[in-house]
């Protein structure tokens, strides 16, 4: 009688490799197409999709965002009529109040190619432009929060009156204190209809009162995660309450932004 098993080839061949998962689908909700660009390792936003090819993500398309006054111009020329990229127009806090750049900004946001408004927000790390050593250091950094908050005010009273829906990109940096997340909060509470905005708050690091306060004012907001977020217990706490829905996963560099396939993206106003 013959044996229908040949244990002697299984055990020649070893344990079978492990099976690979799928890739994951992922929509880029916030990176800076120039300034990968400049990096000299692709062309253009399908350049960069084509070089995912074969690895763990598929990159269905993504929203670059130009947040520097000098990146404003370059932007035509980079999207090249791709149409799964939108654009998003910022004015990143480290530039407020060098050169007063407000005004312009706020006519790029009549861009009808822009599609989401920010980077903008609070940076309370930036430095002030003295050249070389500042000899007045305190009261240089007061003067730049003022610049930063006088100018994020006028900008959420544009996206109230101009943005049609477009959701509104925040940036909040402070080293940990909480308080550029206070001053924040503070300028939405200034304007009237900023609390029906669909807000997405860049790379959180925030804490569960932060979420509570941003929450009880603007019931459109999504919290974007990358590892930044999760490296202080407080955040990785405030963030074990959101709704999965509002959480926009992210990995640095770039960010990405996780999508089940058939879904839309989980970005606000996508």
């Amino acid at each position: 009688m013959c044996s229908s098993v040949d244990g002697g080839d299984s055990a020649s061949r070893g344990p079978s490799p492990p099976v690979r998962p799928p890739p994951v689908a992922v929509y880029d909700c916030h990176f800076h197409l120039d300034a990968l660009l400049a990096k000299g390792r692709a062309t253009s936003f399908a350049d960069l999709a084509a070089q995912e090819e074969g690895g763990d993500v598929v990159l269905l398309g993504g929203v670059a965002n130009y947040a520097y006054p000098d990146s404003w111009s370059r932007r035509q020329g980079q999207m090249a009529g791709d149409p799964s990229v939108k654009v998003a127009i910022g004015l990143h806090p480290h530039k407020v109040g060098r050169g007063r750049p407000l005004m312009a900004f706020l006519q790029q946001l009549r861009d009808p190619a822009c599609t989401a408004l920010g980077e903008v927000g609070i940076e309370l790390t930036s430095n002030c432009s003295c050249a070389g050593r500042c000899p007045k250091p305190a009261e240089c950094w007061q003067q730049v929060t003022r610049d930063q908050v006088t100018t994020l005010t006028p900008v959420l009273q544009g996206a109230v009156v101009e943005g049609g829906g477009r959701p509104v990109i925040i940036h909040c940096k402070d080293g940990g204190s909480g308080r550029a997340a206070q001053k924040a909060l503070g300028c939405f509470r200034r304007v009237p209809g900023a609390s029906t905005l669909a807000v997405h708050w860049h790379c959180f690091t925030g804490s569960v009162e932060d979420i509570e306060a941003w929450r009880q004012l603007l019931p459109n907001l999504h919290i974007g995660v990358t590892v930044l977020s999760l490296r202080a217990p407080s955040t990785r706490l405030a963030l074990g309450g959101i709704d999965p829905s509002r959480l926009l996963l992210s990995r640095m560099p770039p960010t990405w932004c996780l999508r089940e396939p058939g879904l839309e993206s989980t970005a606000p106003g996508s």
